[in-house]
């Protein structure tokens, strides 16, 4: 039953014109071909997993990691200690400026400035999404840490915050608008999984109305043959031809 309801949620996006792919690094590499030295903005860094391959398909770029929480922050420092082009960032960015309560759960992974939905046991099992603790992490957005740094465009903005996802990019929003961010890579939970978050309709329409086209799906999860989480690029349309 799991297998064909798989298949029939994959029909679904195929007939909309969306074939679901295994591999979005290379999806990537391909669409920012043009760029030789591209900026990397990875939101959510946790242990340096997605810096590394980042690092390898674009071993010219500038790769900014952001990670709040201090115990996954001094393990990526321990993974890419020495890394030339990585620059590691110890803070939550979000849509403002100055510290926020940080969940911090009993899978580091899913640490969140939202707090846990009553339903993610149901769909997520035991143990990965209790909330242990919260702290409070300093925060700030997107716009700001570009002007206080100097950075003119983010060529590829991965984001991976459970769930606060549009928090960062209403805090991008200048950037947004000055058609400064070029692609963006984000994980899209489509069941309850965090109070606050978006459900799939509305993730893709506040994108469509911050000027992205939806480009295609990656990493479809299931529970129950029910879709609950998956990976999407999102680009501007110069970058796929139609600007």
């Amino acid at each position: 039953m799991l297998k064909t309801m798989k298949s029939i949620i994959v029909g679904l996006f195929q007939k909309f014109g969306y074939e679901v792919r295994k591999d979005p690094w290379l999806r990537q590499k391909d669409l920012l071909q043009d760029i030789s030295s591209p900026t990397i903005f990875d939101v959510g860094a946790h242990f340096g997993v997605t810096c590394k391959i980042f690092h390898k398909n674009f071993p010219n770029s500038k790769i900014y990691a952001f990670e709040p929480f201090p115990e996954a922050f001094s393990i990526l420092k321990k993974e890419l200690d020495g890394i030339k082009g990585i620059d590691l960032v110890n803070l939550a960015l979000s849509d403002s400026i100055g510290t926020a309560l940080f969940n911090v759960n009993s899978e580091s992974s899913t640490n969140s400035l939202y707090s846990t939905h009553k339903s993610a046991k149901d769909i997520w099992g035991e143990g990965l999404l209790d909330t242990v603790r919260q702290i409070s992490v300093p925060t700030s957005t997107i716009d700001q840490y570009c002007e206080q740094v100097g950075i003119d465009t983010i060529d590829l903005l991965k984001l991976d915050v459970q769930g606060a996802e549009p928090l960062v990019l209403k805090g991008a929003e200048k950037k947004i608008q000055q058609r400064k961010i070029r692609l963006v890579y984000t994980e899209i939970a489509t069941l309850p999984s965090y109070d606050g978050q978006l459900e799939l309709h509305e993730f893709l329409e506040m994108m469509k109305n911050y000027g992205f086209s939806l480009y295609n799906f990656y990493n479809l999860s299931y529970i129950s043959g029910q879709l609950r989480q998956v990976d999407a690029i999102f680009v501007r349309s110069e970058l796929i031809g139609e600007g």
